[in-house]
C-alpha cells in the first residue's frame, strides 16, 4: 500500500475502541486475516478489529461455527445475510469471526457505522476494501481513481483475490457488517448504495456475508436479479442478552447525562457535534472546565456508553480519545439536542480551532485538529474552513512534527480535492491553493534519501521509519526505502514485521509506471524478499519482470533462498529456466548469474560449463568497454564456480582490455568493475593497485571504496582505515561540483565499515548539496549504533530529515518559471511576470553547478521572451557560460526578434550565435549548436547561409568518432536538412544511420517535412518506415522516444486516428501523454473538440495531463471545463496547470501567484 494511502486510512478509520467485554461499532476497518493463503496477516488489522470487539464472544459457538461452515463449504449460496434488530450483537459476531477465521479462509471486511463521518458511504467502502485488495494481490492503486474506476478496481482485483486464494488451497471471504446504516442510500431511481457494489455472481470460492437490521429493505439501486433479494439467503440472528443489557446500562448512563443538564449535557454535546475523537483535556478546554471534574463525570459511563482509544500520534499524553459505543447511542443523543444547541456548540469547536491556528498550532495541539477536525468540516462542507485548515503550512509542520511523516497531510489534502471537484461548480482558487500546498509537500520529500527510514528502524523506531518511508512520493524510491526497511527489520529480529513490509514494498512497485524503475525496482523487492526467506514470492515478483535478461538475473537470486528453505529441486528448476533464457539472449551478465546461481545450487559442474560458456561470448563482443564489463563478470562466475585459477586468468584479460579503452572516463568505468571482480577473488592487493591506476578521479574513489568493503570483510582493519582515507582525499578532490558531493557522499558508509564515524561525520557535514548530505547523515547512522552512540546516532538521523526536507533547490524554482509567467501574461499581469522571472534570474546567481545553472539561464530567456523583453533576453543569453546553451538561448531571441519584427537585429545576434557554436570543443556539441543555427538562419531569412552551415554540421558530425554520437549528431544534421528543404539529402543522411533509434528519429522528422512541403503521400511511407523501426527498438525509452516522434509526423501527415492509437501503444508515460497533446492540439485546430476532450479526460490520471488540458479549455463549456482542470490538479504538478486555471479564472491565478514564489521556501 501507498504511504499516502495507509495514512488516509488511519485518518478515515473513525475512534472506536472497545475495552475488555466491550461491544463497539465502528466505521472502515481495513482486515485480512487467515491461514494459510497469498500473503501474511498484518496484526495491525487485527489491533483495529479489536476496537469492535475484543472480550469474549459469549452463547455465539454455533453462530460462529455455521459462519465458519458457510465459508468453506463447496456447495450453497454465495450469500448469507445475518439481521437483527440494533443491539442484538451482529458488529460483535463479525468481528469475532474477522479476528478468528477457519482454517483456509482468508477473510475482507468492512464495517459500515453512520456515526462518524466518511464511514458509511460507497467511497469508503470502495477505499477500504481496495486497500485490502491490493494487499492480498500484491498490487498497488493509482494515487487518484475516480468512482467508475474505484468500483471497476474492485471487482477486478476482488476476481484476482479469488484466483490467488483458491492457487493457495483457500477460500476468501467478503465481511460487510451495518448494511442498514449505509448513508448513500436515497429511496428512488437515483440510489447509489454499498450493497450495488456487492457482485451479484461472486467469482468462484468466494463467500459473502453481510449483516445488518431487517429495515430499510433492499436499496432501489440493487438489481432484481441480485442475491440481496433473495429471501433464502436471509439468516435472522437471536438478541444477545448479553447486548440488550448492555444496550439497556448505557441508555440509562447517557439519559442521566442528558437529563441531568450542566457539563454532562455539554460534553455529550460537543462529543457528538465533533464526531468523536476528543480526549478529556480536550473537553476541559472546550467547557473551561478543570480536567479532574471533566474525567469525574465521564468516569463513570466511560467502558460502556463511551469507549476510549490510544492516539495515533501522542503517545496518550492528552488522554484518551473518546467516542460513543454504538450508532443508535449518538443517533438517539442527536435526536434529544435542539438545533440551536448543536449550532452552539460546533462554534465552539471552530473557535477552539482557531485558537490552536492564532497561535501557530504550537507544541501540545490536539490530536483532534491535526486528524479528526476535517471530518467535521467536511461533512458539513464547509469548504472556506476545510481550504485554510489543509493549506496551513504551521499546521502542516506540526502534523510533521508529530507524525513524522507528510502522508496524513497529503491525504487530507487529496479529500478536499476530491470535494472541491464534485461539487456542482468547482472552486478554483481553492482547487489551485489545495493544489500548490499538495506540491509543497510533494516537492520537500523528494529529496528524502530512501535508506534513512531503515536508519530509524536501527534506531528502535519501526512506526517513525514506516512514516517517513510512506511521506517518500516517487513509488520507485518509496519502493527502495521499504525494501531498506525490511532488511533493517530482520536484522532487528522482528521478522513478521519484516514480512509485511516487503510485501507492502511488492505492492508499491507494482504501481510503477516507468519502464527503467518498472524493470529495476521490482529486483530490490526480490531481493527483500529473499531476506525476509519469503523464496515463492520472490519468484512471482521476479517473474513480473518483463525484460527478460532483468527477469533471469532476479530469479538467479531467487535460487539460494530456495535452497535454503529446502526446495532444492524448484532451485534447479529455477536455474535450468533461467540459463535457457540467458542463452537465449547470448548475454555473458546473465550467464554469469546463472553460474553463480547453480553454484549456490551445489552444482559446480554445471556452474563451471556456464560460466565458461559465458567467458566464449563475452570474449566475442567487439566493444572494449563492454568486453572489459563482460570478462569481469565472467571472472566472478569462475570463482563461485570453483575454478579459482582460471578466474583469476580472466581478470588479468578484462584489466588489459580495460587499458585498451581510449576514453578515460569509459576506460575508469570498466577498471571499477575489475577492481570488483579481483576483491571477489579475494586478490585485494592487486584490487588496490589497479584502484590506484584508474584514471578519472569519480571512478578511482570508487574503485577504493570497492577494496575497502573487501579489506575490512577480510579483517585487514588497518589496511581498509588507509584506503578509506585515499578515497576520502580522492573524492575531496574532484573538481566537478555536481559528481563532487554524490562522490563524498559514497565514501561516507566506507568509512562507517572500517569503524570511523567521527570521520564518517566529518565528510558527510562537508557536502553542500544538501541531497547527498541528508543521504551521507543517514549512511552515518548505522556506523554510530554500531558503536554504541545510540544518543548521537537519533541527533544525526533527525537531522537527515530536516536536512532533506529543507533544500530549496534555485533550479527547481526556474522549473516553475515557464507556466508562472505564462499564466500571468494570460491575465494580463506582465509587471508581475517581470518581477517573477527577475526574482528567478537573480536566483540562478546561488547555482553552482555550471550546468545546471545554463539551464536556469535559458529558462529565464524563454521567459523574458513570453512577456516581450528581447532585449533584456538578448543580455541574458550572452550571459551564459556554456557554451552550447548560450548559443541555443542566443537563437531563440532570433526568433523573438524576427517575430517582433526586428530582422536586421535578428542578422546579427544570428551571426554571434553563429561564431558561439563554432567555438565548442566537443564535436557532438558542436553539430548539434551549428544545427540549431540553421534552424535560426532560416526564420531570419538567411537561407543561403543556412545550406553552408547545415552543410558545415554534417562535416562535424561525420568526424565524430563514438558511433552511437555519430548517429545522434547526423541524425540532427538530416533535420536540418529537411529544414533548408533539402529533402532528398536529408532523407538519404536518415537511410544511412546505422543506429535504429537514430535513424527512426531521422526519418520521422523528413516525414513531417515531407508533409509540409506538400509531398503528403510519400511522408505517409516515410513515416510507416520510422513507426516500423521505432517498434524494433528493445529499450522502452528509445523505443517510446522515437514512437512520440512519430506520432509527431503522423499529426504532420494528417493522419489523427494513427497519430492517436500509435500515441497510447507507447509504454513511457510521459511520452505517451506528450505524443497524446500533439494529438488533441491538432484535432482542435481541426474543429473536432469532442474528441480532443475525450482524449484529455482519458489522461487526468497522468502528471502529464496540464499538456493535454490547455488546448481544449477554450473549446468546451467553462463549467466542463472547471470539472476538467479541477480533476488533473488531482495528480499533477500545480504550478504546470496555472495557465490553464488563468484561461478560466483569472482572479484565482494572482490570488495564488505568491504562493507560488513561496513554493520552495
Amino acid at each position: 500500500m501507498t504511504g499516502r494511502s495507509w495514512w488516509g486510512r488511519v485518518r478515515r478509520s473513525g475512534d472506536a475502541a472497545g475495552g475488555d467485554g466491550a461491544i463497539v461499532n465502528t466505521g472502515i476497518q481495513n482486515n485480512f486475516y487467515g491461514t494459510p493463503g497469498p500473503g501474511p496477516a498484518r496484526s495491525a488489522y487485527a489491533r483495529q478489529v479489536e476496537q469492535i470487539f475484543s472480550g469474549e464472544l459469549k452463547d455465539r459457538r454455533a453462530e460462529l461455527e455455521e459462519l465458519a461452515d458457510f465459508c468453506t463449504r463447496s456447495q450453497g449460496p454465495a450469500y448469507a445475510w445475518w439481521q437483527a434488530p440494533a443491539w442484538a450483537g451482529k458488529s460483535a459476531l463479525m468481528a469475532s469471526f474477522v479476528q478468528n477465521p477457519p482454517a483456509g479462509v482468508r477473510v475482507v471486511s468492512f464495517f459500515i457505522t453512520a456515526r462518524l463521518a466518511g464511514q458509511s458511504d460507497r467511497a469508503a467502502f470502495l477505499a477500504a476494501l481496495l486497500e485490502q485488495l491490493a494487499e492480498l494481490t500484491g498490487q498497488a492503486l493509482p494515487d487518484v481513481l475516480t468512482e467508475s474506476n474505484r468500483q471497476q478496481w474492485f471487482l477486478q482485483l476482488l476476481d484476482e483475490a479469488a484466483s490467488e486464494c483458491a492457487a493457495a488451497g483457500c477460500r476468501l471471504a467478503l465481511v460487510v457488517d451495518g448494511l442498514d446504516e449505509d448513508r448513500g442510500v436515497r429511496r428512488g431511481a437515483d440510489a447509489h448504495s454499498i450493497a450495488a457494489l456487492l457482485p451479484g455472481r461472486p467469482p468462484d470460492g468466494v463467500r459473502v456475508v453481510v449483516s445488518g437490521r431487517p429495515n430499510p429493505p433492499v436499496p432501489a439501486d440493487v438489481p432484481d436479479w441480485h442475491p440481496l433479494r433473495d429471501p433464502a439467503i436471509i439468516r435472522p440472528l437471536r438478541p444477545s442478552d448479553r447486548a440488550v443489557a448492555f444496550r439497556a446500562a448505557a441508555e440509562r448512563e447517557l439519559s442521566d447525562l442528558l437529563d441531568g443538564g450542566g457539563l454532562g449535557r455539554d460534553l455529550l454535546g460537543l462529543l457528538v457535534t465533533a464526531g468523536g475523537g476528543l480526549s478529556g483535556r480536550d473537553l476541559a478546554e472546550l467547557t473551561e472546565e478543570p480536567v479532574g471534574e471533566v474525567e469525574r463525570v465521564l468516569h463513570g459511563v466511560t467502558g460502556r456508553s463511551f469507549t476510549g482509544r490510544d492516539p495515533q500520534w501522542t503517545d496518550g499524553e492528552g488522554g484518551e480519545l473518546l467516542v460513543l459505543a454504538h450508532e443508535e447511542l449518538v443517533q438517539g443523543v442527536l435526536r434529544s439536542l435542539r438545533p440551536a444547541e448543536t449550532r452552539a456548540w460546533r462554534e465552539r469547536v471552530h473557535a477552539w480551532a482557531d485558537h490552536y491556528r492564532d497561535a501557530g498550532w504550537p507544541q501540545g495541539t490536539p490530536e483532534y485538529l491535526l486528524r479528526g477536525y476535517l471530518q467535521l468540516l467536511h461533512k458539513d462542507g464547509d469548504l472556506p474552513r476545510m481550504r485554510r485548515l489543509v493549506t496551513d503550512r504551521e499546521r502542516l509542520d506540526r502534523m510533521l512534527d508529530v507524525s513524522k511523516g507528510d502522508g496524513a497531510a497529503m491525504a487530507d489534502l487529496v479529500t478536499v480535492q476530491e470535494y472541491i471537484r464534485d461539487r456542482p461548480d468547482p472552486d478554483l482558487s481553492a482547487a489551485l491553493h489545495v493544489g500548490l500546498a499538495r506540491q509543497r509537500l510533494a516537492r520537500r520529500n523528494s529529496n528524502l534519501p530512501p535508506g534513512l527510514p531503515a536508519a530509524w528502524v536501527l534506531l528502535g523506531n519501526v512506526n517513525r521509519a514506516l512514516a517517513l518511508a510512506g511521506s517518500i512520493t516517487a513509488p520507485a524510491r518509496r519502493t527502495t526505502a521499504l525494501c531498506s526497511v525490511a532488511e533493517a527489520l530482520m536484522k532487528i529480529g522482528q521478522d513478521e514485521r519484516a514480512v509485511e513490509v516487503a510485501v507492502e514494498a511488492e505492492s508499491v512497485a507494482r504501481s510503477i509506471n516507468e519502464p527503467y524503475y518498472r524493470a529495476n525496482v521490482p529486483r530490490e523487492v526480490v531481493d527483500a524478499l529473499v531476506t525476509v526467506r519469503e523464496p515463492a514470492r520472490a519468484e512471482s515478483v521476479a517473474r513480473s519482470i518483463t525484460e527478460l535478461d532483468y527477469q533471469a538475473v532476479a530469479l538467479c537470486g531467487v535460487v539460494p533462498a530456495l535452497v535454503a528453505a529446502g526446495r532444492t529441486e524448484r532451485a534447479a528448476e529455477v536455474a535450468a529456466e533461467t540459463e535457457a533464457v540467458a542463452r537465449s539472449l547470448a548475454d555473458p551478465h546473465v550467464l554469469g548469474k546463472v553460474a553463480i546461481a547453480w553454484a549456490g545450487a551445489g552444482r559446480a559442474e554445471r556452474a563451471a560449463e556456464v560460466a565458461v560458456e559465458a567467458e566464449s561470448i563475452a570474449r566475442a563482443i567487439p566493444d572494449p568497454r563492454s568486453r572489459a564489463d563482460a570478462l569481469s563478470d565472467v571472472a566472478i562466475a569462475l570463482s563461485k564456480a570453483g575454478r579459482v585459477e582460471r578466474a583469476a586468468e580472466v581478470a588479468v584479460e578484462a584489466e588489459a582490455v580495460a587499458r585498451s579503452v581510449a576514453d578515460a572516463v569509459n576506460q575508469g568505468h570498466a577498471l571499477v568493475e575489475v577492481v570488483r571482480a579481483l576483491t571477489r577473488l579475494g586478490d585485494s592487493e592487486r584490487a588496490e593497485v589497479v584502484a590506484r591506476s584508474v584514471p578519472d578521479l569519480h571512478g578511482r574513489s570508487s574503485a577504493l571504496r570497492e577494496v575497502v568493503t573487501a579489506l575490512a570483510a577480510a579483517g585487514e582493519l588497518e589496511r581498509a582505515v588507509d584506503v578509506a582515507a585515499e578515497a576520502e582525499a580522492v573524492g575531496r578532490s574532484v573538481p566537478d561540483t555536481l559528481d563532487r558531493p554524490f562522490v563524498l557522499r559514497a565514501v561516507v558508509p566506507a568509512l562507517v565499515t572500517v569503524r570511523e564515524p567521527a570521520r564518517a561525520e566529518s565528510v558527510a557535514r562537508s557536502i553542500t548539496d544538501p541531497r547527498h548530505r541528508a543521504a551521507a547523515l543517514g549512511d552515518l547512522v548505522r556506523g554510530l549504533v554500531e558503536a554504541g552512540q545510540v544518543e548521537r546516532a537519533v541527533e544525526i538521523a533527525a537531522e537527515a530529515e530536516v536536512v532533506a526536507r529543507t533544500d530549496a533547490d534555485p533550479h527547481d524554482r526556474t522549473d516553475t518559471l515557464r507556466p508562472v509567467v505564462a499564466a500571468l501574461v494570460e491575465v494580463g499581469e506582465v509587471e508581475r511576470a517581470v518581477d517573477v522571472i527577475a526574482e528567478a534570474e537573480s536566483g540562478v546567481c546561488s547555482i553552482t553547478h555550471p550546468g545546471r545553472r545554463a539551464y536556469a539561464l535559458e529558462e529565464v530567456v524563454n521567459a523574458l521572451v513570453r512577456v516581450g523583453d528581447v532585449e533584456r533576453a538578448e543580455v541574458v543569453a550572452r550571459s551564459i557560460a556554456d557554451l552550447q546553451a548560450r548559443a541555443s538561448a542566443l537563437c531563440r531571441v532570433v526568433h523573438a526578434l524576427v517575430e517582433a519584427g526586428s530582422g536586421e537585429r535578428a542578422v546579427e545576434v544570428v551571426a554571434e550565435a553563429e561564431a558561439v557554436a563554432r567555438s565548442i570543443d566537443g564535436r557532438y556539441h558542436r553539430a548539434h549548436a551549428l544545427v540549431r543555427v540553421a534552424d535560426a538562419l532560416v526564420k531570419a531569412g538567411c537561407g543561403e547561409r543556412a545550406v553552408e552551415v547545415v552543410a558545415e554540421a554534417e562535416a562535424v558530425a561525420r568526424s565524430v568518432e563514438d558511433p552511437y554520437l555519430h548517429d545522434g549528431a547526423l541524425g540532427g544534421v538530416a533535420n536540418a536538412l529537411a529544414g533548408v528543404e533539402e529533402l532528398g539529402r536529408a532523407e538519404a543522411i536518415a537511410r544511412s544511420l546505422e543506429e535504429p533509434s537514430a535513424r527512426a528519429s531521422a526519418l520521422s522528422h523528413t516525414a513531417n517535412t515531407l508533409a509540409k512541403a506538400g509531398q503528403v503521400e510519400r511522408a505517409t511511407e516515410v513515416v510507416a518506415e520510422a513507426e516500423t523501426l521505432a517498434r524494433s527498438l528493445d529499450n522502452p525509452y528509445s523505443r517510446s522516444y522515437a514512437l512520440a516522434e512519430v506520432v509527431e509526423a503522423l499529426v504532420g501527415v494528417g493522419d489523427l486516428e494513427r497519430a492517436e492509437a500509435v500515441a497510447r501503444s507507447i509504454p513511457h508515460s510521459p511520452d505517451r501523454v506528450g505524443a497524446l497533446s500533439d494529438v488533441v492540439n491538432a484535432l482542435v485546430k481541426a474543429g473536432r473538440i469532442e474528441r480532443a476532450e475525450a482524449i484529455t479526460r482519458s489522461t487526468v490520471d497522468s502528471p502529464m495531463a496540464a499538456f493535454t488540458l490547455r488546448p481544449v479549455i477554450d473549446g468546451i463549456d467553462p463549467l466542463r471545463a472547471k470539472h476538467l482542470v479541477a480533476s488533473v490538479l488531482l495528480n499533477a504538478p500545480a504550478t504546470a496547470l496555472l495557465p490553464s486555471v488563468a484561461m478560466l479564472s483569472p482572479d484565482a491565478v494572482v490570488e495564488a501567484i505568491e504562493y507560488v514564489r513561496d513554493l520552495d521556501r
